[in-house]
């Protein structure tokens, strides 16, 4: 019966969205004693505050003793009986909070706190996400909590923050030590687009200001890096891991560092790359699972092995001397670090993964592996074309084939079927993701690791991808302010399908990273699209205090990834001025990107920016929702909708178990606080997809639709992501504007959607 009630009610919500007005049903204001009595507002551990713009709020207080979970709200609010029922919350956005808010309606849990297609009310701002202004957070309500009713009791608590890489309870849940956000306003409204009441006060964007010019030093960070070669190279220094090893060689081609002719780092190295050998000998998993290195099984010996590259002419004289084993033996030097590489080889060979991260780092590290085993020993390894194919194929330029067998043949039957990117450069994966999907810095990295030497060109097919991949990202940065109302532009992240923060971090051409410079790519690429890019970062100022944000910490990582700052720094304020800017940035055109291989849109309309996932975190079966983050002059909204989704049916179902952790990985983590997911029991269609995948696995093709149809407030979105022709009829007596070029069509309308192509239309009056 539930999964009846389900599927018609989501139809019957969808078709009235097309014909009906929207209207509230309910809301209260929090911290207003009028409207939490009437209510019935109980609280626990919480208080009144006077919030942004004076506004009064509640907030939720950390407990004693200090527990994971902190204070609580209750209050009942109307519904309608009969029709798709959302819930908004009021936040200002100028907090900074690393708290929780999750949302239960009847006690039981509305949504997942980790990576769940529904999601929470809040997981906290870094940063301020919308300085000066309200924003607005959008959840759906199962219409099986709703139907037949008049009211449903809702509950607001608060938790500490959450750390994904966390393996035990207490890894994984913090403590709640500081009080939540505030709460302002929540709603009830049955209709996806929330147009908040005319008394609703919004705030104002504070007017941008630019931070002070900062010397162009790089004095600080050439004295870091040596401090570090310094220690690595003194009376009492030794080199403990490959990444120190690559440090070093890298350090040596650098006129400034105190690496660079320097007999003593060459003789230094030496004795580390001895070391690796010797520790390999003595546990030759070092080969698969190397924990000194950041990916300890995608790794092998690649950054050794380029150390052996970078250094191989000074390396010559000490390669026929003779060290001895862990067994007591003798034994050449060029052939024991020989057989250390080679066994880094054939482990990466066999390890290559089709998640497009992972393939990169394991098929650079192949590379970089190879190459070096090949120069002390040309007998030895996979032939050099076969190593470029894999990256080839890592970038997404070839089909992915899959591991390889000692003599670098594909040991998958069904190899070559799929590229690991979209056509338009996006990784192919799920949907859009935020921050695992800036892949840049990844392919910047392997294009330098196909140049014969430094500063010679490398591979052009590899280059020009990278170009692509520059472009396809630089769609996915919008602008807005930072804590001292600075201009900035930030990576969009609200959309990703892995990610959980907001706002994203201030990106330019690529997101900033421990291990890498900020400039790294265009650096490589050095054409006018992304330098021009990189100067609007120089133009707003924000490329000096990244480089300070990167310098506060102290890892060895940042400290390897600071290397190369100052010399491409120096190459890219050499060139020609571009006019070239982000896509998003105010005054640029209007324009519509999308990728119906990953189910995503970007929209620029004048001063609005519209991004959406409508393929949105379904990994087990179509869920009939999207993703949409809506920023205006006025105000922003994070929203989880309904759409329409046409597919394939393979005849079978998924039935949403009862987590209320993780929406993948069965669930994750378990808590101990027994409380029920109110989306427990839920049917939802499995699409039509390979035999070998089962009911309830995690599969791109489980819940992927050929055609979305989404109304959201004035935009009508159609995207067809098959390869056949689809059609659609507009709204009556709505005349829209199709959009980037703005010709009107008549209410009506039957249009057609090409095969892998996207309609964006948007309300012309």
């Amino acid at each position: 019966m539930k999964s009846i009630l389900t599927m018609l009610g989501i139809a019957a919500a969808l078709l009235a969205a097309w014909s009906a007005r929207a209207a509230i049903y309910d809301a209260i204001q929090f911290g207003e004693p009028g409207s939490e009595k009437s209510h019935g507002l109980e609280s626990d551990d919480s208080e009144v505050i006077r919030g942004g713009l004076d506004e009064p709020a509640r907030i939720l207080l950390p407990r004693a003793p200090a527990s994971w979970q902190g204070g609580s709200v209750k209050f009942k609010l109307r519904v309608n009986p009969n029709r798709q029922n959302y819930v908004t919350l009021k936040l200002w956005g100028g907090d900074v909070n690393e708290n929780l808010l999750i949302l239960h309606a009847d006690g039981r849990q509305v949504g997942y706190r980790s990576r769940g297609d529904i999601g929470l009310l809040d997981y906290g701002s870094p940063e301020p996400a919308v300085p000066g202004r309200f924003y607005y957070v959008t959840l759906p309500l199962p219409m099986s909590a709703t139907y037949r009713r008049e009211r449903v009791e809702f509950e607001i608590v608060s938790t500490g923050r959450i750390w994904e890489p966390g393996r035990t309870f207490e890894q994984y849940q913090k403590k709640m030590l500081t009080p939540s956000r505030g709460l302002y306003r929540f709603y009830v409204h049955d209709h996806s687009y929330f147009k908040p009441p005319a008394e609703d006060r919004q705030g104002v964007r504070p007017e941008p200001v630019l931070p002070p010019p900062q010397p162009e030093s790089f004095e600080a960070l050439k004295e870091r890096v040596n401090r570090e070669l310094d220690r690595l190279l003194g009376p009492d220094g030794r080199f403990t891991n490959q990444m120190q090893l690559l440090m070093a060689a890298e350090a040596a081609g650098l006129e400034w560092s105190r690496a660079c002719r320097n007999p003593e780092a060459v003789r230094r190295i030496v004795a580390g790359l001895d070391n690796c050998y010797l520790r390999w000998r003595e546990d030759p998993s070092l080969a698969s699972d190397d924990r000194s290195a950041v990916y300890p099984a995608w790794t092998g010996f690649g950054p050794a092995a380029e150390a052996v590259r970078l250094l191989h002419k000074d390396l010559g004289p000490y390669l026929d001397e003779e060290l001895r084993g862990p067994d007591g033996q003798p034994v050449r030097r060029r052939k024991a670090w020989a057989d250390m590489l080679e066994a880094g080889v054939r482990h990466l060979a066999a390890s290559r993964s089709r998640h497009p991260k992972q393939s990169m780092i394991v098929d650079l590290n192949l590379y970089r592996n190879n190459r070096g085993l090949r120069l002390l020993d040309p007998s030895k390894g996979l032939p050099p074309e076969v190593v470029l194919g894999c990256l080839y194929e890592s970038v997404g330029l070839e089909p992915w084939s899959g591991p390889l067998d000692g003599k670098g043949k594909p040991v998958l039957k069904s190899g070559g079927s799929d590229r690991l990117f979209t056509a338009k450069r996006l990784p192919k994966e799920f949907g859009y993701d935020g921050n695992d999907g800036e892949l840049p810095a990844l392919a910047a990295a392997i294009y330098q690791a196909t140049r014969p030497e430094p500063g010679k060109p490398g591979d052009e097919r590899i280059l020009g991808v990278l170009r692509e991949m520059i472009r396809a990202r630089s769609f996915f940065r919008y602008p807005a302010l930072n804590l001292a109302h600075n201009p900035v532009m930030r990576l969009e992240t609200v959309i990703g399908w892995r990610d959980m923060q907001f706002p994203g971090d201030v990106t330019y051409v690529q997101r900033p990273e421990s291990g890498a410079s900020v400039l790294q790519a265009a650096a490589a690429v050095l054409e006018p699209y992304s330098t021009g890019i990189v100067q609007q970062m120089f133009g707003e100022r924000q490329f000096f205090p990244s480089l300070d944000r990167q310098m506060e910490d102290r890892e060895f990582r940042t400290t390897f990834g600071l290397l190369h700052v100052p010399e491409h720094y120096r190459l890219l304020t050499a060139q020609p001025a571009s006019s070239s800017r982000l896509p998003m940035s105010e005054g640029q055109p209007d324009f519509v990107f999308s990728d119906e291989e990953s189910g995503v849109l970007a929209v620029k309309y004048g001063s609005e920016i519209l991004y959406a996932s409508l393929y949105w975190r379904a990994p087990h079966a179509v869920n009939f929702l999207a993703r949409i983050h809506h920023v205006t002059p006025v105000l922003e909204r994070l929203a989880t909708v309904r759409q329409e989704v046409e597919f394939q049916p393979s005849g079978r179902i998924f039935v949403r178990p009862g987590w209320t952790n993780s929406g993948v990985g069965a669930g994750g983590l378990n808590y101990p606080d027994n409380v029920r997911s109110i989306h427990a029991g839920e049917t939802l269609p499995i699409a039509r997809l390979p035999k070998t995948a089962g009911t309830g696995q995690e599969n791109p093709l489980a819940g992927r639709g050929d055609f979305y149809k989404l109304l959201y407030g004035p935009y009508l979105f159609a995207m067809n992501a098959s390869s056949r022709e689809f059609t659609f009829t507009t709204p009556k007596n709505i005349v829209y504007k199709r959009l980037p070029d703005g010709g009107e069509i008549a209410g009506g309308t039957v249009l057609k959607v090409a095969p892998m192509s996207t309609v964006v239309l948007r309300r012309a009056r």
